[in-house]
């Protein structure tokens, strides 16, 4: 009895030497593969960010796109957050308030879409209790970047027409009751069209789709429209079929935001409204106003905010590509902008602060509220994650953070040196 009495202890004590060396062995490989975790989510979407802040304002009209302007003409145009105002798109409910690019709308001097449109506090406030962390109360930004789509052939060649022309007779403005503009295009090319792929007898294989930001520009200025609707002939002739493109004021479902406002019965057209793309014209109707040679680009517009709501309390990094318009169908395909999707779990903290080339914001003085967007020639960024999980053993949820800075090299920093 003694005996196996000694034996029995001594089994005990090994088993029990065992089971902490493996506890500890297999706390410490959850630990591993939670750091491994959380780091590949800070890199992966702090190189995602970085590689689109280096490369926007590719192609963009130094100073940014015109929006429109002026007390009696214009509407504030949205910032593609998913506020409350936006949510017809998403079943999910966000507290965040409705942001504007142009925000002093009305009544405001002209504002411009920058190649970079900081948004400090535009996101939600960090607080981590939910998860096991005393509320830190950390504002969180968003960042939106504006490119011409560099692999989009529509601005290969002018437009054939834009339409319609200011009528003669007035010093600025559309025919009353004008709710659309419409932009003719024609592929020169034998196996290239700028709306179609090159097989273009089947026109639902569009490029330009419902949805899609267009920038029209010419010798007078630049104009930023949502496209409505494209329409092409059935059968594609090469060299002479064309496709036209439609925008629409007040079209909710394609422009949410909304960018397409047309000049009416305003005195004079207004920065960012498409009759300033025209030459007008005085006196009798052979002095109609025209429009000089005009090209259209694709704008790529991309949001970069925080959500804590889809799967609260669980945070993630989401890139909103285009105006978060919906899916819609186009002949017998499904086309328009992309939702918001995840591009990094937990990350519970992004924030930015700039750097320019004049002052309130210098080089050595970083802010995160830059006067003119335009002057930005570095972006810091700061980004810190947290694990999904608790550690088994402590209760504590592991989190770390990265920190870089990024040349806008299409920016001031590329303007000035």
């Amino acid at each position: 009895m003694v005996e196996v009495t000694l034996a029995m202890a001594l089994s005990l004590i090994l088993l029990a030497i065992a089971f902490d060396i493996f506890d500890k062995l297999n706390n410490a490989a959850d630990l591993a593969g939670t750091m491994a975790d959380v780091n590949e989510n800070l890199r992966a979407g702090e190189n995602m960010i970085a590689r689109d802040v280096s490369t926007a304002g590719s192609n963009i009209p130094q100073g940014g796109i015109p929006l429109p302007s002026g007390a009696s003409t214009c509407t504030p145009i949205q910032v593609p957050l998913p506020s409350t105002t936006l949510n017809a798109v998403s079943p999910v409910v966000f507290t965040l308030p409705v942001q504007y690019f142009n925000s002093g709308c009305p009544g405001s001097p002209t504002g411009n879409l920058n190649a970079l449109t900081p948004g400090p506090g535009y996101g939600p406030t960090a607080d981590n209790t939910s998860v096991g962390i005393t509320s830190n109360s950390v504002p969180t930004d968003s960042i939106t970047l504006i490119s011409v789509n560099p692999s989009s052939e529509l601005g290969e060649y002018p437009l054939v027409s834009v339409s319609p022309v200011t009528t003669a007779g007035k010093s600025c403005c559309f025919p009353t009751g004008t709710t659309s503009v419409t932009v003719t295009v024609n592929a020169l090319t034998n196996n290239s069209s700028p709306i179609t792929n090159a097989s273009s007898n089947s026109p639902s294989w569009v490029q330009v789709v419902p949805g899609q930001l267009i920038m029209l520009t010419n010798n007078n200025g630049s104009v930023l429209l949502a496209v409505s609707s494209v329409s092409c002939p059935s059968t594609w002739v090469a060299g002479t079929s064309e496709c036209t493109i439609t925008f629409t004021s007040g079209d909710s479902v394609n422009d949410p935001l909304p960018f397409n406002q047309f000049p009416l019965s305003a005195s004079s057209p207004t920065s960012g409204e498409i009759g300033q793309l025209q030459n007008l014209g005085t006196g009798s109707p052979a002095a109609a106003n025209t429009y000089p040679s005009t090209s259209a680009y694709q704008i790529t517009m991309t949001t970069y905010y925080l959500d804590n709501v889809t799967r609260s309390p669980y945070w993630m990094l989401m890139k909103q590509v285009g105006t978060g318009a919906p899916v819609t169908v186009s002949g017998s395909v499904s086309v328009q902008s992309n939702p918001p999707e995840p591009v990094a779990m937990g990350i519970n903290v992004l924030q930015f602060a700039f750097s320019c080339t004049s002052t309130p914001c210098t080089p050595t003085d970083p802010t995160r509220t830059p006067a003119n967007p335009s002057d930005v020639r570095k972006v810091m960024m700061w980004v810190t994650a947290i694990a999904s999980h608790p550690n088994r053993k402590t209760g504590t949820y592991f989190t770390n953070s990265i920190a870089t800075s990024v040349t806008a090299q299409n920016l001031a920093y590329y303007n000035q040196y």
